[in-house]
C-alpha cells in the first residue's frame, strides 16, 4: 500500500513519527505518550485502527529497507573511491622511487617520500620468546546450548532463567 492510499490521519501519524525520530534519533517517553494520545484520537474502530497502523508500519519498514539498500550502495562507492586513492598513492610513490626523486613541490601540493619509523615483521612466531607474547582469553556463554540442555533435561542451569511468556508481533 502506498502512502497516498492511507487515510490522512495515518499519514499525519507517520509524519509525527518521522519528525520525532529526526529530532531525537528515537522516540523519547514524553513524545511516545503524545503519539499514543494521537492514536487514541483516531476515530476508526479497533480492527481498522490496528490494520491501518500496521500499514504505516509496513511503509516505515519499506523505507528502512530502501535506506539499507542506499547505505549498501554508498558503502560500495566509498570502497571504490578508497581503492582508487590507494592505487594513486602507490602509483605516485612508485614514480618517485623509480625516478629517484624524493620531493616534488607544486603550486598547490608538495609530494615527498618520507622515511617510516621502525616496525616489526614476525617471520616465525614460534621462535619469539614468551616474554614478548600475551595470552588473551575470551569467555562467552552459549545460550543455545543452555536452552538445548533445558529442553532435553528440564534442568534450569544455575544463574539462568527461562522466559516463556514473551510474544512477538506478526503481520502478514
Amino acid at each position: 500500500m502506498k502512502l497516498y492510499e492511507l487515510a490522512d490521519q495515518y499519514r499525519r501519524l507517520k509524519d509525527a513519527l518521522h519528525a520525532t525520530n529526526q529530532d531525537y534519533g528515537t522516540i523519547p517517553d514524553n513524545e511516545s505518550e503524545s503519539i499514543e494520545f494521537y492514536l487514541g484520537t483516531i476515530s476508526d474502530d479497533f480492527n481498522a485502527k490496528v490494520e491501518n497502523t500496521a500499514l504505516v508500519l509496513a511503509e516505515l519498514e519499506a523505507e528502512v529497507a530502501a535506506l539499507d539498500a542506499e547505505i549498501e550502495r554508498l558503502a560500495a562507492r566509498k570502497n571504490n573511491l578508497a581503492s582508487s586513492c590507494s592505487w594513486l598513492k602507490r602509483y605516485l610513490q612508485n614514480a618517485l622511487e623509480t625516478t629517484g626523486i624524493d620531493r616534488v613541490k607544486g603550486t598547490l601540493r608538495t609530494i615527498s617520500l618520507r622515511k617510516c619509523p621502525a616496525s616489526v615483521v614476525i617471520q616465525d612466531e614460534s621462535l619469539v620468546p614468551g616474554r614478548f607474547k600475551t595470552i588473551e582469553e575470551v569467555t562467552t556463554t552459549d545460550k543455545r546450548a543452555i536452552l538445548a540442555h533445558y529442553k532435553n533435561t528440564g534442568e534450569v542451569v544455575e544463574g539462568c532463567e527461562f522466559v516463556t511468556d514473551k510474544k512477538s508481533l506478526s503481520i502478514k
